[in-house]
């Protein structure tokens, strides 16, 4: 049976300007269901985007180092957080099975777990827009 890999981006240090990738550890027997949404080319407006269910993934190191011990309140300055995206490829054994964001939901201090969801990146005009008009869409964010 193929290993199952997941591997998440994020800057190493808040000065940096390339991305590092970690590997993060998964429990010993992971089980991450992926949904899977089709379109319907009539209805684009109506299109979903594909997703993880939850997962947990354990305090170890490499996974602490991500997240850089996020439970820890008495961090100062932080990398990693919860309010930004960051990549992730979810592997089996080589081969790519999902690619798209990473986004912690909780944590479980007690137990020594992260609870993470990985969400996909395609997104179509439908989602960029929302409930936008069209012309603010295109406008930057100091006007």
């Amino acid at each position: 049976m193929a290993k199952v890999r997941l591997v998440a981006y994020r800057k190493a240090t808040s000065g940096s300007s390339t991305e590092t990738a970690y590997e993060l550890d998964l429990q010993e027997f992971p089980n991450i269901s992926l949904n899977f949404k089709f379109a319907d080319i009539r209805e684009p407006e109506k299109r979903k985007a594909n997703y993880s269910q939850t997962f947990k993934l354990p305090f170890t190191n490499k996974n602490n180092a991500f997240f850089q011990d996020w439970y820890n309140v008495n961090l100062e300055t932080l990398v990693f957080d919860t309010r930004q995206k960051f990549d992730a490829i979810l592997y089996v054994g080589t081969i790519p099975q999902f690619e798209g964001s990473l986004q912690l939901k909780s944590v479980y201090q007690k137990a020594g777990l992260y609870e993470a969801v990985l969400m996909s990146n395609s997104a179509d005009l439908f989602s960029v827009i929302g409930n936008n008009k069209l012309r603010d869409v295109f406008k930057n964010d100091d006007g």
